[in-house]
């Protein structure tokens, strides 16, 4: 007599339905991180260089944070990709995980994320200079 349940083939198709609590947030985030970016670097003009910094380097942290790869191919495959190939979420894994289109649109997104973060930062803080730190002994 064999004892067979299809109850856990069942649970794991209803979950893949669904997408995980992560790719939501930071489909939520994404917006309120880009919004943040905007109203800071608009009222930054006549603020003192350490002020500029302190709200720059925040923002720039946060949208550096957004993980294209692994919101991609959780949405469009269901697949956790940092469970495939080298681990990570970048391009490379991308593609051996989800294929050329794919990866080209998170090189694209990646790509886009850092060209972002210079336009909107650099016509605000092209007068500040880079942070010396003092000789080591």
């Amino acid at each position: 007599m064999i004892f067979f349940s299809i109850r856990p083939f069942v649970r794991s198709l209803s979950s893949m339905n669904r997408l995980p609590k992560s790719i939501i947030i930071q489909a939520v985030a994404i917006p309120f991180i880009i919004a943040g970016i905007v109203i800071a670097l608009l009222n930054m003009d006549g603020q003192s260089e350490a002020a500029r910094y302190s709200a720059v380097l925040p923002l720039s942290y946060m949208l550096g944070s957004i993980s294209w790869g692994y919101m991609l191919l959780q949405w469009k495959m269901g697949v956790d990709v940092r469970e495939f190939g080298s681990g990570r979420t970048g391009m490379s894994n991308v593609l051996r995980t989800g294929g050329v289109k794919s990866a080209v649109v998170v090189l694209t997104l990646d790509i886009g994320k850092g060209v972002m973060a210079v336009v909107l930062v650099h016509p605000r803080c092209a007068s500040l200079r880079p942070i010396r730190l003092p000789p080591g002994r």
